[in-house]
C-alpha cells in the first residue's frame, strides 16, 4: 500500500552513551520513531567460572604397575574432575586407551590436558602412551595419543619454554583402537529434556507473540548404531491465541510446505516433534553413514539416508543426503496431508585459512517444495565461542513465484551455555530470525546430522 506523507521531509537524531545509541526520528509529517541499540565486542564475552585448577603432578605417586592400579577412583577421577565419562577401556603392553565423552570443556586443549594430568598421576610408569578417544554417541570419533614421558615433563615445567601441546597429537581412530573398542552396555534407555522459545515482533495481531515450554525426548538404543528415538513438545507459556491470521491469502504456484507454519505451532499444547528410527555407523576411514524413518520433523515424516566425509582436523568436509518425504497434518499428531516430494543435497563444508574462524557450506540440490537451486550459509566464530551466521537460497523459483522476499534468507547466533552458567559446560543455544518465510529454499530438518556427530573430529560449534 501506499504510505501517507503530510511533508517531503524526514529529521533523525542518535545520541551515544557508553555502549547505547539512542535515536528519534519523525517520518513523513506524521510519525515519531524511536531506537535502542546496544553494541558489545562477542570476542571478549565471558562469565566467571568457579573451577579448580588441572590436577598438579608434582610429588604424586602412581601405581606400581597395571595390577595395584586404582581403577575404580581413576574412573571416578576422570568423571568428576576431568568431566570425561568413560565407557570402555585397554590397555596392552605399554599403552592405555580409554573411551568415553567429553561433556564438559569446550576447549579440546583443556579437556586433554585436564584428562591427560589424571592419567599421568594415577597409571604405573611403564605405560608410555595414553590413548583418548572421543565417542559421539557409541562410535569413537578421534583419537588423541600423548606421549605419556613428554607430557609429564611439559606438566612439571621442566623446560623453559614448556608446551603441554607438543606432547600429544589427534588423528583418526586406529584399526586397532577401533577392533579393540568393546564396550559392554550398548544398548538400554536414554532420555533428555531441552527448552524452546519461539518469538516473532511486529505482527499485525500484537506487537510481541512468544510461545515457550519444554522438549522431552528419548528413545531405546539396541546396540552402538540402531536406535528409536522421539520428542514431545509440551507448551507451557504463550499469547499465541492471538494468531487469527493463519496460512496467508496470497496466491503462490508453490506447494504449502513451510507457510502453514502457524497451525502447526498453535494446533495443540503438546505434540508430537518427532518419532524414527536411525541407524549410523563409520563404514570407511573418514566416511560416516546414517539411514532415518519416521516422524522426522513438525512438517514432514519419511525416509532418508546421509552420507559425510570427515577427515580429523581438515579444513573440507562433504555430506549427501537423500530423503523421500510426506507432509504431515497439522490437524493431529500422525496423519499426513497427501504431499510428497524427494529432497536431497550435495553439500561442502568449507573453512578457508584466509577467513580464520569462519565457515561457508553450499548445498545444492532439490528442496521440499520441488523446487532446485543452492542453500549458501557463512557463519563467523568469536572468540567467546558465539557463532554468528547468515544464509539464502537461491533457487529456480522466480521472485515472482516465490513472492514476497523474493527469496528465502536468515540470520542466527549460536550462543555456548558456557557463558550463562558458573562451571564449564558444553551445549549451546540457537537464536534464528527469518525476516519472511515463503515456501520456496526450504530444507528438510532432519532430526539427525552427521556434520554434528563429527564435531570431534573438526571443531566449528563445539
Amino acid at each position: 500500500g501506499e504510505l501517507e506523507q503530510n511533508s517531503p521531509w524526514n529529521l533523525g537524531l542518535v545520541y551515544e552513551w557508553n555502549d547505547f545509541d539512542f535515536s528519534l526520528n519523525y517520518q513523513r509529517g506524521n510519525t515519531v520513531g524511536f531506537g535502542i541499540t546496544y553494541k558489545l565486542n562477542l570476542h571478549t564475552a565471558k562469565q566467571v567460572k568457579f573451577d579448580k585448577p588441572p590436577r598438579s603432578i608434582e610429588g604424586v605417586t602412581p601405581a606400581a604397575d597395571m595390577k595395584s592400579l586404582n581403577r575404580k577412583r581413576l574412573y571416578t577421577d576422570l568423571y568428576l574432575q576431568g568431566s570425561f565419562l568413560i565407557n570402555y577401556s585397554h590397555q596392552i603392553d605399554d599403552e592405555m586407551t580409554i573411551y568415553g565423552n567429553q561433556f564438559a570443556y569446550r576447549d579440546n586443549d583443556e579437556a586433554i590436558e585436564r584428562v591427560g594430568r589424571i592419567l599421568a598421576s594415577e597409571l604405573p610408569e611403564s605405560i608410555k602412551t595414553y590413548k583418548i578417544v572421543d565417542n559421539a554417541a557409541l562410535l569413537p570419533m578421534v583419537e588423541t595419543e600423548i606421549d605419556a614421558d613428554a607430557f609429564k615433563s611439559a606438566a612439571r615445567y621442566e623446560a623453559l619454554e614448556s608446551d603441554l601441546t607438543t606432547s600429544y597429537h589427534r588423528q583418526e581412530p586406529s584399526t586397532e583402537t577401533l577392533a579393540n573398542y568393546k564396550p559392554n552396555n550398548t544398548s538400554g534407555l536414554f532420555h533428555s529434556v531441552n527448552s524452546f522459545w519461539i518469538q516473532t515482533f511486529g505482527g499485525p495481531e500484537s506487537f510481541y507473540l512468544y510461545q515457550g515450554g519444554a522438549i522431552l525426548s528419548g528413545g531405546y538404543g539396541f546396540n552402538e548404531n540402531f536406535s528409536i528415538s522421539g520428542g514431545v513438545k509440551a507448551t507451557l507459556i504463550e499469547n499465541f491465541d492471538k494468531f487469527n491470521f493463519t496460512t496467508d491469502r496470497q496466491n503462490s504456484t508453490l506447494p504449502r510446505v513451510r507457510t502453514q507454519v502457524r497451525e502447526y505451532v498453535t494446533r495443540s499444547k503438546v505434540t508430537l516433534e518427532t518419532a524414527f528410527l536411525h541407524w549410523s555407523d563409520r563404514i570407511a576411514p573418514n566416511l560416516f553413514a546414517q539411514a532415518y524413518g519416521g516422524y522426522l520433523e513438525a512438517m514432514f515424516g519419511g525416509v532418508g539416508t546421509e552420507l559425510f566425509y570427515s577427515p580429523v582436523d581438515s579444513n573440507l568436509s562433504f555430506g549427501i543426503d537423500l530423503n523421500y518425504v510426506q507432509q504431515r497434518s497439522y490437524e493431529n499428531n500422525f496423519d499426513f496431508f497427501d504431499y510428497k516430494a524427494f529432497t536431497g543435497h550435495a553439500s561442502v563444508y568449507w573453512r578457508p585459512d584466509f577467513l580464520p574462524d569462519t565457515q561457508i557450506v553450499v548445498s545444492a540440490g532439490q528442496f521440499l517444495a520441488k523446487d532446485k537451486g543452492v542453500n549458501i550459509d557463512f557463519a563467523k566464530r568469536f572468540d567467546s565461542g558465539i557463532i554468528v551466521g547468515a544464509y539464502a537460497a537461491i533457487t529456480n523459483v522466480s521472485a515472482e513465484e516465490y513472492g514476497e522476499g523474493s527469496f528465502t534468507k536468515g540470520f542466527y547466533i549460536s550462543i555456548p551455555f558456557d557463558l550463562f552458567v558458573l562451571k564449564p559446560a558444553k551445549g549451546r543455544g540457537k537464536i534464528p530470525w527469518v525476516p519472511i518465510g515463503r515456501d520456496g529454499g526450504q530444507m528438510l530438518q532432519k532430526p539427525v546430522n552427521l556434520i554434528d556427530l563429527n564435531q570431534y573430529r573438526s571443531p566449528f560449534y563445539d
